[in-house]
């Protein structure tokens, strides 16, 4: 599937492992060469704005969403794509096709994107900003509401685009319920209370496709908001990896760190889960 997130363009894969589970690989290493550091709220870390999602709209499916009829009619055209979102000739069976269906009443064009598999809809209707070339599968060339679909036609994401321009995060989904937002470099996985779980931040520059120099952080927060676990990657290195105990004092005996592991069990996998979600 096309990559949407910016900070997960570069994040590496590590030995295989979910980005929660290799952090705590590396804090043994260092939980006691870390100078002092003050635990993390999870309050600091909130993305705004985030879209105003309407209950009609956390109702989509792909099987049952019914696209707006074009203003103005115009002749049909299929495009396809590949995974990557890259133009194609021929069908990709991982890809994507889309139908450019019609016209706004200022001319822009009215399209619809769809998994080439299954032929269900990978988005909502997509209004795309003037004189743009429909066989540009970027965010660049969108303008308005966009929704997406997974494969299993559930509501995914939400997010909103002026003239190309995302205006505020792109939001997640998961069984109607906000799991996720993105902005920029930054990504968050939520609580199903809607509190902070976990928070990444890359400080790469994503023009470097350099594997070997991608820089990230990751956050995992107690339900409390208290910072449990913080880890800083390069590459595929953990540089650095600190934890504090559930009164935010921090972990400095190797002893303690088991104890400090056994409690994040029980949301650690969830925030794993949560984070590859978002890059599907």
């Amino acid at each position: 599937m096309r990559k949407w997130l910016v900070i997960l363009l570069v994040l590496p894969i590590l030995s295989g492992c979910e980005p929660v589970t290799q952090a705590w690989q590396g804090i043994k290493d260092w939980v006691q060469n870390w100078h002092d550091v003050p635990a993390p709220n999870a309050r600091d870390f909130m993305i705004q704005p985030l879209p105003q999602v309407l209950d009609n709209e956390l109702n989509f499916t792909a099987q049952t969403y019914q696209r707006p009829s074009s203003p103005t009619k115009i002749t049909p055209q299929i495009l396809h794509f590949d995974a990557d979102g890259k133009s194609v000739d021929v069908p990709k069976n991982d890809g994507f096709y889309r139908e450019v269906y019609g016209q706004t009443t200022d001319g822009r064009l009215m399209v619809q994107d769809f998994f080439e598999s299954t032929q269900l809809p990978q988005t909502t209707a997509l209004v795309l900003k003037r004189n743009s070339d429909p066989k540009d599968f970027s965010n660049a060339i969108l303008d308005g509401r966009v929704i997406w679909f997974n494969r299993d036609g559930q509501l995914h994401a939400v997010a909103d685009y002026v003239n190309g321009v995302a205006q505020g995060a792109r939001i997640f989904y998961q069984n109607k319920q906000l799991v996720g937002a993105v902005l920029a470099q930054k990504m968050l996985a939520f609580q199903h209370d809607g509190t902070i779980l976990a928070a990444m931040e890359s400080s790469t520059n994503p023009a470097n496709s350099n594997a070997n120099s991608n820089e990230w952080r990751l956050i995992l927060f107690r339900p409390n908001g208290v910072g449990l676990l913080q880890s800083d990657i390069r590459g595929e290195q953990v540089m650095h990896a600190v934890a504090w105990t559930a009164d935010g004092k921090q972990v400095k005996r190797k002893m303690d760190v088991q104890t400090v592991r056994q409690e994040s069990l029980p949301f650690e996998k969830r925030a794993d889960e949560l984070l590859r979600l978002m890059n599907e």
